[in-house]
């Protein structure tokens, strides 16, 4: 019995060892290297509809801009037909003295922008109108006396600086109203009082009417009592109040949601911290086991596929040589790649060591105490350093995605970005803001200088969002149906960035937000970055074609993304059937709004009473 006890040792040990072997193993990089961490989900394919050249019955809605050459007047037009062009809006730039040949039609919008009135032909206008037209004024100018009726006034005192934004109406699901309190929109104004028998008052600031439609003989007006459409934040507002002047109104929705995490996956340190959940636990160890098993869930429960981008190191290393991280072992950080990768997200890269492509006397934010590099090779090579090393421990995915660090960047970096990683197709920094510390404020569309990269920004961020927030996020929907945000695993260990809040209060924020926008946008799919361009190249090359009679819509896809739709107002008193149909779906998303998802090119939607 002693001598079978004695054999047992040995071979328990053996069994020990090869446990602990296999258990060391099974968590090293290598063995994430050579099998990975489950296989990767197949990413869905973006395809297009594209509906045949045959003429739908019914006319189209021609809108024509003209603007007065003075400094809000070109603003206005810059700002507003941007929206036109991303919602697929047509429009046709006129000069003044064409108004006058525009026929009075239901279909037929002119668009004015400028502050002379002097310039505008008053009687053309009112004659236009009068028969049938529409108008839309995108600014306020001076108005005379002679102007009133047309504009629906009774009275005028000057000009009045006013703040925020009230919905009397819901022009689209989403929008908050905008406290006095909040900077997002400054209004220079006109101290105006309304006929209330011809005026329906759509949007205040502290009580004063800023955007309003006028009946005028058969016609509508449409006036904006603001100086801010000037402003990106009022893209998606100027889109869908034009559906309050025609008797029908269509326009485009790209459908794409990007949710991002960067700096992820990224080295963590050991340090112990309670501020985050109220207990110690390391920074380490909050990521593994509390972070990330919540945004999992968040994402599982809700279809979201993250687009994460990668750092290297957090040390400030300018120069070469740079260190191979290569050969390390990166458990942590590849675990977390590969998690993401099975669960249908992307890896891209945000910087070898989190500090923005910049050159000592770029524009920066110096409060970020970023270093700067000392020309274009260095940062060449840290780039390449950095796809060494997410290359070695992820070799089926290719880097398709590069985000700035705190969204800043130069046109040396772009060049090093474009040298060192061809494979990259898409740079996302900031959709708003201002370019003075050195944020990289981009449109959506190709880089003029490097055609091979496409500029998709981002328009959100943070776990939870404040009012402001929540109306940006709203409008960049109602421009063209864009979401895309981004957090940063250690935005909970920032008292800014977190609001001082734990762990438990900010997943349950980041959790309403996504649900907020699945439920307030049915027609948004949350895809990776890579298929968010790849949707928004074919959404731009392509074209929505709609023809419009008293009781139908005609609508045709020319190259357009199977995942878009359109958005479609009628006028009070008129609906249209909801539910799935042999062309698609069409889903009520308020009062007399609609979004349209097609099945098939070509879809006819009849108009109903009630």
């Amino acid at each position: 019995m002693k001598r079978t006890s004695k054999m047992m040792i040995p071979i328990m040990g053996v069994i020990l060892f090869a446990l602990i072997t296999s258990v060391l193993y099974f968590r090293s990089d290598t063995f994430y290297r050579l099998f990975g961490y489950g296989q990767p989900v197949q990413k869905s394919s973006v395809h297009t509809l594209t509906s045949g050249e045959r003429t739908s019955p019914g006319q189209s809605i021609n809108l024509y801009y003209v603007s007065t050459n003075d400094l809000l007047g070109r603003e206005v037009a810059d700002n507003t037909q941007k929206a036109m062009d991303y919602a697929k809006i047509h429009y046709k730039v006129i000069k003044l003295e064409a108004i006058g040949s525009i026929k009075a039609d239901p279909y037929n919008g002119i668009i004015l922008s400028g502050e002379n009135q002097a310039l505008f032909p008053r009687t053309a206008l009112e004659n236009f109108v009068k028969g049938g037209g529409r108008l839309i004024a995108a600014n306020r100018f001076y108005v005379t006396k002679d102007w009133f009726s047309l504009f629906g006034m009774t009275a005028v005192n000057g000009f009045t600086d006013v703040t925020g934004f009230h919905f009397n109406k819901t022009l689209f699901p989403g929008y908050p109203n905008i406290p006095a309190s909040s900077r997002l929109f400054n209004h220079s104004s006109l101290a105006v009082k309304l006929n209330p028998d011809t005026t329906e008052p759509l949007v205040t600031a502290e009580n004063l009417p800023v955007l309003w439609t006028n009946r005028f003989g058969r016609g509508k007006v449409l006036f904006w009592n603001t100086s801010a459409l000037n402003d990106k934040t009022s893209r998606g507002l100027f889109d869908q109040a034009l559906g309050k002047v025609f008797p029908a109104f269509v326009s485009g929705q790209l459908g794409a949601q990007t949710m991002y995490i960067d700096d992820f996956p990224a080295p963590a340190p050991d340090t112990t911290t309670d501020k985050i959940t109220g207990y110690p636990i390391t920074v380490r160890n909050f990521y593994q086991n509390v972070w990330w098993p919540a945004m999992k869930k968040i994402a599982a429960d809700n279809h979201i596929k993250f687009t994460t981008v990668a750092i290297g190191i957090y040390q400030k290393i300018m120069g070469p040589p740079f260190p191979d991280l290569s050969n390390s072992d990166r458990n942590f950080y590849i675990y977390f790649g590969w998690e993401n990768l099975s669960m249908g997200g992307e890896l891209g890269i945000h910087g070898f060591n989190h500090q923005p492509l910049l050159l000592a006397g770029d524009p920066t934010d110096k409060t970020l105490g970023y270093s700067s590099w000392h020309n274009e090779s260095d940062m060449v090579q840290s780039l390449v350093q950095l796809q060494k090393l997410v290359h070695q421990y992820f070799p089926e995915n290719q880097i398709n995605v590069y985000v700035p660090p705190s969204d800043m960047l130069n046109a040396t970096g772009l060049d090093a970005i474009s040298k060192a990683a061809p494979t990259v197709k898409t740079v996302a920094s900031s959709y708003l803001g201002s370019t003075s510390e050195g944020s990289y404020v981009t449109e959506f569309g190709y880089d003029r200088q490097h055609p091979n990269i496409f500029l998709y920004p981002r328009v959100t961020s943070g776990y939870s969002l404040s009012v402001d927030d929540w109306f940006s996020l709203a409008d960049a929907v109602a421009n063209f149906g864009v979401v895309s945000h981004f957090v940063h695993p250690d935005d909970v260990l920032d008292p800014q960035r977190s609001g001082n809040q734990k762990w438990s209060q900010l997943s349950r924020e980041y959790d309403g937000i996504i649900t907020k926008v699945r439920t307030s946008y049915p027609q948004i799919t949350s895809v990776t970055q890579s298929e968010a361009t790849r949707m928004m190249k074919d959404y731009f090359k392509g074209d929505i074609i709609t023809t419009y009679e008293n009781h139908a819509i005609h609508i045709a896809f020319k190259g357009i993304p199977a995942q878009s739709s359109v958005i479609v107002h009628v006028e009070e008193g008129k609906k249209l059937d909801v539910g799935r149909f042999s062309f698609g779906r069409v889903i009520k998303l308020g009062s007399q709004l609609y979004d349209v998802e097609l099945s098939k090119p070509q879809a006819t939607l009849p108009i109903r009473e009630g």
